[in-house]
């Protein structure tokens, strides 16, 4: 009897143990989800700036005031926003369907 008693105990304190870890789990996940929407806005309003720089450059260019190189480098500025934009949209959705899934398990 005692001993089954114990083993209920334990039992409990496991339960409340991995419940504990499982809320942790979601609130850091969901911190991390916060995080990576942040960046993507941040990541979205600098395509934003590059292709504004592109233009600059561009006219810029047309009017004889910059060199082919520094066109060729705003345009690999702005093909590496994109990058980083597609590398932001997938790193939230994964970031948003952990949370999702962690928030089944509770």
């Amino acid at each position: 009897m005692k001993q089954d008693a114990l083993n209920i105990d334990f039992q409990k304190l496991q339960y409340e143990n991995q419940r504990s870890l499982l809320n942790m789990q979601i609130l850091n996940s969901f911190k991390s989800y916060e995080q990576q929407k942040k960046q993507l806005k941040l990541e979205e309003e600098n395509i934003l700036l590059a292709e504004e720089n592109v233009k600059i450059v561009y006219e810029t260019y047309r009017l004889g005031m910059a060199t082919l190189l520094q066109l060729r480098e705003a345009q690999n500025s702005l093909a590496q926003a994109y990058d980083r934009l597609i590398a932001s949209r997938y790193n939230t959705k994964v970031s948003e369907t952990e949370l999702m899934r962690l928030r089944a398990i509770l």
